[in-house]
Parts: C-alpha cells; sequence; structure tokens
C-alpha cells in the first residue's frame, strides 16, 4: 500500500479569494493602497489567487465581525 500524499495540481487547488475589509474603525485614507500592498506581499510569496473582493463595513457585528448582508453578498459571490 503507497504512503504517498496526494497533491494539489493548479486545476484541483481550491479556489481562493482574497478579502480586504473597509471598517469604520479604519481612518486611514489610502485604504485601497494597503489593499494592493497585500496583493503584492501574496504574490511575492508565490501564493496564487482567482479573485478578490473589497468591501465596506458600516458596521461590525459582533457575533460574526460581517453583517448578515455583506455576509450574504460574500456568500453569493463564492
Amino acid at each position: 500500500m503507497s504512503s504517498k500524499k496526494p497533491t494539489l495540481t493548479t486545476s484541483h487547488r481550491p479556489k481562493i479569494l482574497v478579502l480586504g475589509i473597509d471598517t469604520p474603525t479604519n481612518k486611514e485614507l489610502a485604504k485601497q493602497d494597503y489593499f494592493d500592498e497585500f496583493l503584492s506581499l501574496i504574490k511575492t510569496l508565490g501564493l496564487e489567487y482567482d479573485e478578490t473582493m473589497f468591501i465596506k463595513l458600516r458596521s461590525i457585528d459582533k457575533g460574526y465581525f460581517l453583517t448578515k448582508g455583506k455576509l450574504l453578498d460574500l456568500n453569493t459571490f463564492c
């Protein structure tokens, strides 16, 4: 019996979504620049992603962080 672990190929790897979140407590003006830097760091690490999404929260849900509406949007997108 072989003890080889299965390896993921590009066609079989899970799809990856990079999510940027702007919260009401974030007072930084250059939010998109920070998100772009985050994407650059991901690429520098040699990681691959399929999609990006940047969302803005008007409020933070104490139980889930994202509000029900944003969770629904994210679920629909995925």
